[in-house]
């Protein structure tokens, strides 16, 4: 797991193991998704549902 930092617009860079396992690349959506209160998980939206 790696960390990312926000940038003054808002924008976060994926690193790139992170990204290889979530099998997303340029142009696909990702969710954050509130799991308790603070903690989110990134969710590859490109990815069906029940996967």
């Amino acid at each position: 797991m790696g960390t990312a930092a926000l940038t003054s617009k808002g924008q976060i860079t994926i690193p790139e193991v992170d990204r290889a396992k979530l099998q997303v690349d340029a142009g696909d959506r990702v969710e954050f998704v509130e799991v308790a209160p603070g903690w989110f998980e990134i969710v590859a939206a490109t990815l069906p549902v029940r996967r």
